[in-house]
């Protein structure tokens, strides 16, 4: 790469792209690197390092967001599991030392997020693909349960069925 020094920019690496700050040829500032799996880090740069604040978002739904040092969770943050499971508390070098107590509500949260997380998670099974409005229908209605049956609406008809059937979501593929 050639120096850039004070600018914005946008720089493709072999497994991922950069688009941020620079600063005397490196990634420096604020940036978002998303790599070619889907995992996405937004935030602070220093020396081509994740190191400040940031947010990295995983394709399994996990999630940190907290302070970073040298591509390391380091600092005080939050680590939110896909299956539910919080983890808050100072890091050190990518692991926890130091845990902060959850409130019960934010644990009534997470469980909420989980069946969300469950909900998006069929629906790509399915078949759907995340970001579509068709994707966003389906998670919608994967959320929208009455008495343990599934409710959906599949062209003018409406049914109530256990267990939802891939076909019947639209979905282009056996579950």
């Amino acid at each position: 790469m050639s120096k850039w020094t004070n600018c914005i920019g946008t720089w493709n690496f072999s497994n991922a792209e950069y688009v941020g700050e620079y600063k005397d040829g490196n990634r420096h500032g604020q940036g978002t690197i998303t790599y070619d799996d889907g995992n996405k880090y937004v935030g602070e740069f220093e020396f081509n390092y994740m190191t400040g604040q940031g947010t990295f978002t995983y394709t399994n739904g996990d999630k940190y967001v907290g302070e970073w040092k040298m591509n390391k969770m380091h600092g005080q943050g939050t680590h939110t599991y896909a299956n539910g499971k919080i983890k808050r508390g100072i890091w050190e070098k990518g692991k926890l030392v130091k845990r902060i107590k959850i409130s019960e509500e934010e644990k009534a949260e997470s469980r909420e997020d989980k069946k969300i997380v469950k909900a998006k998670n069929v629906c790509r099974k399915i078949g759907f693909t995340p970001g579509t409005d068709k994707f966003l229908d389906c998670t919608v209605k994967m959320l929208t349960t009455t008495g343990g049956k599934q409710t959906v609406i599949v062209g003018n008809q409406r049914k109530s069925i256990y267990p939802l059937h891939c076909r019947q979501m639209g979905g282009a593929s056996a579950c």
